[in-house]
Protein backbone atom coordinates (compact mmCIF):
# COMPACT_ATOMS: atom_id res chain seq x y z
CA UNK A 1 0.00 0.00 0.00
CA UNK A 2 3.00 1.86 0.95
CA UNK A 3 4.12 2.12 -2.82
CA UNK A 4 0.84 2.83 -4.25
CA UNK A 5 0.73 5.75 -2.37
CA UNK A 6 4.09 7.03 -3.17
CA UNK A 7 3.11 6.15 -7.07
CA UNK A 8 -0.16 8.20 -6.41
CA UNK A 9 1.35 11.41 -5.11
CA UNK A 10 4.40 11.45 -7.58
CA UNK A 11 1.71 11.26 -10.04
CA UNK A 12 -0.27 13.74 -8.81
CA UNK A 13 2.77 15.97 -8.35
CA UNK A 14 3.54 15.43 -12.14
CA UNK A 15 -0.11 15.91 -13.35
CA UNK A 16 -0.40 19.17 -11.47
CA UNK A 17 3.03 20.28 -12.99
CA UNK A 18 1.42 19.76 -16.24
CA UNK A 19 -1.15 21.70 -15.77
CA UNK A 20 0.76 24.37 -14.82
CA UNK A 21 2.68 24.95 -17.93
CA UNK A 22 -0.30 24.53 -20.16
CA UNK A 23 0.45 21.04 -21.13
CA UNK A 24 -2.83 19.38 -20.14
CA UNK A 25 -6.15 21.42 -19.77
CA UNK A 26 -8.15 21.20 -16.29
CA UNK A 27 -10.78 19.13 -17.08
CA UNK A 28 -8.82 15.68 -18.00
CA UNK A 29 -6.90 16.90 -15.33
CA UNK A 30 -9.33 16.61 -12.88
CA UNK A 31 -10.75 13.42 -14.11
CA UNK A 32 -7.17 11.88 -13.57
CA UNK A 33 -6.52 13.18 -10.84
CA UNK A 34 -10.09 12.19 -9.24
CA UNK A 35 -8.86 8.47 -10.25
CA UNK A 36 -6.12 8.82 -8.59
CA UNK A 37 -7.46 10.34 -5.46
CA UNK A 38 -9.83 7.24 -5.32
CA UNK A 39 -7.03 4.81 -5.47
CA UNK A 40 -5.04 6.32 -2.92
CA UNK A 41 -8.24 6.62 -0.48
CA UNK A 42 -8.04 2.95 -1.24
CA UNK A 43 -4.60 2.55 -0.23
CA UNK A 44 -5.86 4.35 2.80
CA UNK A 45 -8.43 2.29 4.16
CA UNK A 46 -7.05 -1.01 3.00
CA UNK A 47 -4.31 -0.54 4.92
CA UNK A 48 -3.35 -3.85 7.44
CA UNK A 49 0.32 -2.28 8.73
CA UNK A 50 0.15 -0.99 12.48
CA UNK A 51 -0.98 2.68 12.72
CA UNK A 52 0.57 4.04 15.24
CA UNK A 53 3.04 3.43 17.97
CA UNK A 54 4.50 4.86 21.00
CA UNK A 55 6.01 8.22 21.64
CA UNK A 56 9.81 7.74 21.66
CA UNK A 57 10.32 9.66 24.49
CA UNK A 58 8.27 7.87 27.09
CA UNK A 59 5.61 10.77 26.45
CA UNK A 60 2.48 8.81 26.82
CA UNK A 61 1.06 9.83 23.43
CA UNK A 62 0.85 7.54 20.26
CA UNK A 63 2.71 8.73 16.79
CA UNK A 64 1.50 7.46 13.31
CA UNK A 65 3.94 5.16 11.89
CA UNK A 66 6.38 6.19 9.11
CA UNK A 67 4.56 4.17 6.56
CA UNK A 68 0.97 4.92 7.67
CA UNK A 69 2.69 8.51 7.64
CA UNK A 70 3.11 8.43 4.20
CA UNK A 71 0.01 7.37 3.19
CA UNK A 72 -1.79 9.98 5.00
CA UNK A 73 0.75 12.57 3.52
CA UNK A 74 -0.59 11.13 0.21
CA UNK A 75 -4.11 11.21 0.88
CA UNK A 76 -3.99 14.92 1.75
CA UNK A 77 -1.75 15.91 -0.90
CA UNK A 78 -3.98 14.07 -3.45
CA UNK A 79 -7.23 15.70 -1.86
CA UNK A 80 -5.75 19.44 -1.90
CA UNK A 81 -4.18 19.09 -5.63
CA UNK A 82 -8.42 18.11 -5.79
CA UNK A 83 -10.21 20.93 -4.60
CA UNK A 84 -7.56 23.21 -6.41
CA UNK A 85 -8.54 21.87 -9.93
CA UNK A 86 -12.20 21.62 -9.01
CA UNK A 87 -11.98 25.64 -7.55
CA UNK A 88 -10.08 26.05 -10.88
CA UNK A 89 -12.98 24.06 -13.14
CA UNK A 90 -15.35 25.87 -11.36
CA UNK A 91 -13.62 29.58 -11.22
CA UNK A 92 -13.82 30.43 -8.12
CA UNK A 93 -9.86 30.77 -8.57
CA UNK A 94 -8.57 31.92 -12.16
CA UNK A 95 -5.00 30.71 -11.92
CA UNK A 96 -3.10 27.79 -10.40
Amino acid sequence: MIVLAILTGSSSLYLYSLVYQGTVSIFPAMIVQGILLLITLIAIFSYKGKRTTRSYDGGGYRIWTLRFGIIVLSTLGNVSIFVLYLLNFLEIIQAL
